[in-house]
């Protein structure tokens, strides 16, 4: 006889030589994500037969027990729909029961194993589940040489714990590129469809021209990769020879430097200019100059014209100064000046006494007969006037005549001189 029982359904079977009211087999309700399965366990298949019950048992008794396996994430929330099963009390129950899939979460236990007999109380199960490892996608795009967009230069597809953050380790290094700043906390997608997009900027570089004394070719100031056109310079005196190093076809990923290679043409003209040293003060005065050629670019030094003549070249009372010797390169514009210095050359006048005191006819007197009064030393042609307003030639010897050893200079008696001979 079948007969209902509140709170589920219960099968009584009653089989022939039995006592009524002895359950020997029970039929279990089970819901498992939304589905109810039926299945009849025949009492020989548990370790235990049920144990009477009776059927005219109180409306307020217990008569069935729950199983239940709750599917939770480990913050408690429910990840699946729980298993249940709902069977006689005093019964056995076995069954392997398979976790559920969750998209992106793995279970802490894959199988449950139910293994009750003689149940008594409702039991239940937890089965927690923890991200899993899942695909993402990285997409890089790259700034365009002309314009301000961007090009999918490459995808990636990345792993990473379900509902944790990208992090900022996605970019990646391209020469000549600067990656700008993405959103690092864009949480992983369970179901793989998290996509992450990353921009780079090129970067700008200067190409500098050392034009070596050329002109008509400008710097570039560019993005990396863009097309270069640089004119060729020019130069007086020369011809265009090449770039060192050679100039790119587009900007590489550097600062870089070119420098202009020449190759002189014809002879040019330069000048050199002579320079006397002033009388009365150190200073330089122009003296005379002369016109010179040389290929562009040849090194001239001054000291290779200390022998040259020039008009009012004095080679007598001027010498050569080496001190201030320069060399210069001759430009093809014929605009060099090389510069030759001379110093005046230093004289010493000597005015002595006769004090000998031999008048013998075969006596003749040498410089030992003379005694040194005074003495002054100045440059060519420096003035020396005001030394005669001093002592001796205002005092011993005021009013007194003086007769130069050297009469091609001087052939009669002095009394001053205004500059130094």
């Amino acid at each position: 006889t079948d007969g209902a029982l509140r709170g589920g359904l219960l099968l009584r079977h009653r089989f022939a030589g039995q006592h009524a009211g002895q359950i020997h087999a029970v039929v279990a309700r089970h819901q498992h994500n939304n589905q109810q399965y039926n299945a009849a366990l025949p009492a020989r298949q548990t370790e235990a037969a049920a144990p009477a019950a009776d059927v005219n048992a109180g409306e307020g008794e217990q008569t069935t027990c729950t199983i239940i396996i709750n599917y939770v994430f480990a913050d408690g929330k429910q990840a699946a729909n729980p298993w249940t099963a709902t069977v006689a009390k005093g019964s056995s129950y076995v069954q392997t029961i398979t976790s559920p899939t969750v998209v992106g979460y793995s279970p802490d236990q894959a199988t449950i194993e139910v293994n009750v007999t003689d149940i008594q109380q409702d039991t239940d199960y937890t089965v927690t589940y923890k991200p899993a490892e899942v695909n993402f996608t990285v997409m890089h795009y790259q700034q365009n040489v002309g314009n301000d967009n961007y090009t999918l230069k490459e995808t990636e597809t990345k792993t990473g714990y379900t509902e944790s953050p990208v992090g900022d380790s996605l970019k990646k290094s391209y020469e000549g590129f600067t990656a700008l700043l993405y959103d690092t906390t864009t949480k992983i997608a369970a179901d793989g469809s998290t996509e992450v997009e990353i921009y780079y900027d090129r970067n700008y570089y200067l190409l500098t021209l050392d034009l070596d004394g050329g002109y008509g070719a400008d710097p570039v100031y560019a993005r990396y990769g863009a097309p270069i056109s640089v004119a060729d310079p020019q130069k007086a005196g020369y011809k265009f020879d090449s770039w060192s190093p050679a100039i790119p076809g587009t900007m590489p990923a550097e600062n870089r430097t070119c420098t202009a290679k020449w190759t002189p043409e014809n002879a040019v003209k330069f000048t050199v200019v002579f320079w006397y040293e002033n009388a009365d003060d150190e200073k330089y005065s122009y003296a005379g100059s002369v016109t010179d050629e040389a290929a562009p670019g040849t090194s001239v030094a001054s000291g290779d014209y200390q022998s040259r003549t020039f008009e009012g070249r004095d080679a007598q009372h001027f010498t050569y100064n080496g001190e201030k010797a320069e060399t210069v390169a001759v430009e093809g514009d014929g605009s060099t000046v090389l510069n030759v210095y001379f110093t005046r050359n230093t004289y010493t006048l000597t005015f002595r006494e006769l004090t000998c005191n031999s008048y013998k006819p075969w006596h003749s007197h040498s410089d030992s007969c003379y005694t040194v009064r005074a003495t002054i030393n100045a440059k060519y042609n420096q003035k020396i006037s005001d030394e005669f307003s001093k002592a001796p030639f205002t005092t011993t010897y005021n009013g007194r005549a003086w007769k130069c050893t050297d009469t091609s200079k001087y052939n009669y008696a002095l009394q001053t001189l205004d500059r130094m001979p």
